[in-house]
C-alpha cells in the first residue's frame, strides 16, 4: 500500500517521470543482486559503474546538459568556431538530485561490502520512492530506512504526538515564516538594478531565513508524516546559523547531503596521507560540487566554491600556530558566530541570484550604494505593515530554534492550538512551492 500510494503520490505530479523513478530503482536493484553474489571487490566494479552510469546519466541530461552545452557553445565562439548547441526545453523531474543520491549510496555500500544486497523488490522499490522525503529528502541511507520499512510497525502514541507536533512545526515555517519574508526578497530581485544598497542588504538576510524556514519546514512535515507510520527519518538540521566556522556551518545545514559527500566524494579525495594544502583543495572542490547540486547555473557553482574557499582559509587559521585563535570568551561565543552569519548573509547572494551579472550588481549595490536609512530599506516597497510583519514572522522562529529534539511540552494542546492559530491568522495563502524541489 505504502509502495502504491509513494508512486501514486509522485504521479500526481507529471505521470510519465514516474517511469525514470522506476528505472532508477530496478537497475541498482539488479546490480545490487549481481554485486551481492560476487565476494571478490574488484569484480563487482562493472555493475558499479552501471549503476553509477545509470544514475548520473539520467541525473546529467535533465538537470546539467543544457548547462554544458550553451556553455562549450560560448567556449567555442571565443575561439571563432561557429556551432549550434543542443538545446532541451524539458522540465527537471522532481527529486531526481534526491532519489538518484539515495540509490547510488545503496550500489557504493553494497561495492565495498558494507551492507548485503536487499532481495525483496517490492522493499527496494519503497525505499527509493518513499513519498515523505522522495520530492526534497532527507536523504537516506538502505541501512537506515530498509529495516524499518520491513517491520510490521504499530504507531505508539509516542509517535503520533511527535508526527502531529512536528508536521505543525513544518507548516508554521513555511505557511508563516518562509512565504512572508519572501514578499520582500522577491521585490528587491526582481531588479537588482532599481534596488540600493540597503534594500539588497536586508533581503539577503530575509532569504537566509527564507531558505532555512522554507527547506526545514519541508524537512519537519517529512519526518512527521513519516513518524505517524513509525518510521523516524534522519534529521537534516541543527540550529546552522549560530556556528563557530563554515564547516561547523555545513556540518549542520542539509546534514543528509553533506554525510553522503563526505562519505563517498570527500573521504576518498582526501585518502590516508591527508595534508593541510590537499585538504583545502578538497574542500574546495566539494563545496564547489555541492554548489552545483543545486543546480546547473554559474551563481551556484560559485556559492559552493565561495563556501570552499572560505572554510579552507578558515580552517588554515584556526589550525597553523602562526595564527593564534583568538581565546576571549565573548568574541567565542558572540562576535565569531555573529560574523559568520554576516558572511553567510553575504555569500547568499550567489545563491539566489539568476546570473553573474545580477552577482556583481548585487555586490556593486551592497558597497557603493548602502545605507542605514530605514526609509531606502522601505523605498517602493507597498506596505511598511508588511515590511513589520516579515520582522515579526523572523521573530517568531527564534523561539523553535530552542524546542527540545522531541518536541516534548507541558501542554501539547495548547502548543497545538498556538501553531495552527498563528499559520491561520498570519500565515501566507501564496501556493508557493517549496525551493528545493526545483533541486
Amino acid at each position: 500500500m505504502l509502495l502504491a500510494g509513494s508512486y501514486y503520490f509522485y504521479m500526481s505530479w507529471k505521470p510519465e517521470y514516474a517511469a525514470l523513478l522506476l528505472l532508477s530503482t530496478a537497475i541498482d536493484f539488479w546490480c545490487g543482486l549481481k554485486m551481492g553474489r560476487i565476494k571478490e571487490k574488484k569484480k563487482r566494479k562493472p555493475f558499479l559503474a552501471i549503476s553509477l552510469i545509470g544514475n548520473l546519466g539520467m541525473l546529467f541530461f535533465f538537470k546539467y546538459f543544457n548547462f554544458f552545452s550553451l556553455n562549450i557553445n560560448d567556449g567555442l565562439g571565443m575561439l571563432g568556431v561557429d556551432y549550434t548547441p543542443a538545446f532541451y526545453s524539458i522540465i527537471l523531474p522532481l527529486g531526481i538530485s534526491f532519489y538518484t543520491f539515495q540509490t547510488m549510496s545503496y550500489s557504493i555500500d553494497l561495492y565495498n561490502g558494507n551492507i548485503k544486497p536487499e532481495t525483496h523488490f517490492g522493499y527496494f522499490a519503497l525505499y527509493v520512492s518513499f513519498f515523505p522525503q522522495l520530492i526534497a529528502g532527507p536523504i537516506e541511507r538502505s541501512s537506515h530506512l530498509i529495516p524499518q520499512l520491513k517491520k510490521n510497525v504499530t504507531p505508539k502514541m509516542e509517535d503520533i504526538r511527535y508526527g502531529l507536533n512536528k508536521i505543525a512545526l513544518g507548516f508554521f515555517k513555511k505557511l508563516v515564516v518562509a512565504d512572508s519574508v519572501s514578499v520582500f526578497v522577491d521585490f528587491v530581485f526582481v531588479d537588482l538594478s532599481v534596488s540600493n544598497g540597503a534594500q539588497v542588504s536586508m533581503a539577503l538576510f530575509f532569504f537566509a531565513i527564507q531558505s532555512f524556514a522554507d527547506f526545514s519546514g519541508y524537512t519537519d512535515i517529512a519526518m512527521g508524516s513519516a513518524r505517524l507510520m513509525g518510521i523516524k527519518l534522519i534529521d537534516n538540521f541543527n540550529r546552522p546559523y549560530w556556528v563557530r566556522n563554515f564547516r561547523d556551518f555545513w556540518s549542520r545545514w542539509h546534514m543528509s547531503l553533506t554525510q553522503w559527500i563526505f562519505i563517498y566524494l570527500q573521504t576518498p579525495l582526501l585518502g590516508k596521507r591527508r595534508s593541510q594544502f590537499r585538504a583545502f583543495w578538497v574542500n574546495i572542490l566539494v563545496l564547489g560540487t555541492i554548489g552545483f547540486w543545486h543546480g546547473a547555473t554559474w551563481p551556484f557553482i560559485l556559492f559552493g566554491v565561495s563556501h570552499g574557499l572560505v572554510m579552507g582559509v578558515q580552517l588554515y587559521i584556526e589550525y597553523d600556530p602562526r595564527f593564534p585563535v583568538v581565546k576571549n570568551q565573548l568574541y567565542q561565543r558572540l562576535f565569531r558566530p555573529l560574523w559568520n552569519a554576516t558572511l553567510m548573509c553575504l555569500l547568499v547572494l550567489m545563491y539566489r541570484s539568476q546570473n553573474v551579472d545580477d552577482i556583481i550588481v548585487g555586490y556593486t549595490k551592497i558597497f557603493t550604494d548602502f545605507s542605514f536609512s530605514f526609509s531606502d530599506i522601505l523605498s517602493g516597497f507597498n506596505s511598511s505593515t508588511a515590511f513589520y510583519s516579515m520582522a515579526g514572522a523572523t521573530m517568531l522562529l527564534i523561539p523553535t530554534i530552542f524546542f527540545n529534539r522531541e518536541l516534548k511540552f507541558k501542554s501539547n494542546l495548547l502548543y497545538l492550538i498556538v501553531v495552527f492559530g498563528l499559520i491561520m491568522l498570519i500565515g501566507q495563502d501564496a501556493r508557493q512551492q517549496f525551493l528545493y524541489f526545483q533541486f
